[in-house]
């Protein structure tokens, strides 16, 4: 009889839940014509929580009224969709803040994102 109780003790614990592990398939590096992008990728883009760091002057975004421009070393770090900045904050090269940035979410051809 102790044997099988021993038995079952196993079985119950092999049966108990495992918590899954962190899936990071999604969250990788992205070498743009622009800049290196950090985070949350879709299909090659950047898509979901990321950073972007220019590597040259850019147009952050071409829908963007102030037509704010990104320098080398600039950064956002904020939310993407399809591989444009939705919203987010753009940093200078040494991590001071310059603006907030909310573009929502426009057509997916309005610009390049690669």
């Amino acid at each position: 009889i102790n044997n099988t109780q021993k038995e079952e003790s196993v079985v119950e614990k092999a049966e108990t839940p495992v918590e899954p592990e962190k899936i990071t398939s999604d969250d990788g590096v992205l070498n743009l014509s622009y800049g290196t992008y950090t985070g949350a990728t879709k299909d090659g883009y950047p898509h979901g929580q990321g950073r972007l760091t220019y590597t040259k002057s850019r147009q952050i975004n071409r829908n963007d009224i102030k037509n704010r421009i990104a320098n080398e070393g600039d950064y956002v770090i904020g939310e993407f969709f399809n591989g444009f900045v939705v919203y987010g904050k753009l940093y200078d090269s040494n991590g001071n803040l310059l603006c907030s940035l909310n573009f929502g979410v426009g057509s997916e051809n309005s610009y390049d994102s690669k």
